[in-house]
């Protein structure tokens, strides 16, 4: 489970699993993985925003979706039932909102903003204009979900 977001580059699955060590068993970050026929093919992964490594605001009482992986096969699109558990477990935890990075042009870093728009959030503000993806110049913004 713990490498499966870090599949796009082996040289970043050290790494990841590294960082997520480093959490020693705390019951701060969770997950949901999605099978088919006992392969997985989509996960998501959430943290409290106090946790994160990214520049955004931070709040004891916001959670923030980590990492998304999803099959690149379209039938295998779980996405929008995770997306409900995460809001479920996070509200359960405690936490009064939940927020995600995402591009608006590129996939970076958990798909696009249109999928978080679609699914209840409302975007927040742009954290980085202008960052040069794969695919071209791209936004990233803050996207949240209130509880």
């Amino acid at each position: 489970m713990r490498a499966l977001c870090a599949l796009m580059e082996r040289e970043m699955a050290p790494k990841k699993i590294g960082w997520y060590e480093g959490f020693n068993g705390r019951d701060s970050l969770f997950g949901f993985v999605s099978y088919a026929e006992e392969i997985p093919v989509a996960f998501f992964e959430v943290m409290p925003s106090l946790l994160s490594p990214y520049s955004i605001p931070k709040s004891l009482s916001t959670a923030l979706i980590s990492c998304i992986y999803n099959s690149h096969d379209s039938t295998y699109d779980y996405r929008s039932e995770l997306i409900q558990l995460s809001v479920e477990e996070c509200r359960k935890r405690g936490f009064g909102s939940v927020e995600a990075l995402s591009g608006k042009k590129s996939s970076f870093s958990n798909g696009l903003a249109s999928f978080f728009l679609q699914n209840g959030f409302e975007d927040l503000e742009t954290v980085d204009s202008s960052v040069i993806m794969f695919s071209g110049r791209d936004d990233i913004d803050l996207l949240i979900r209130n509880l």
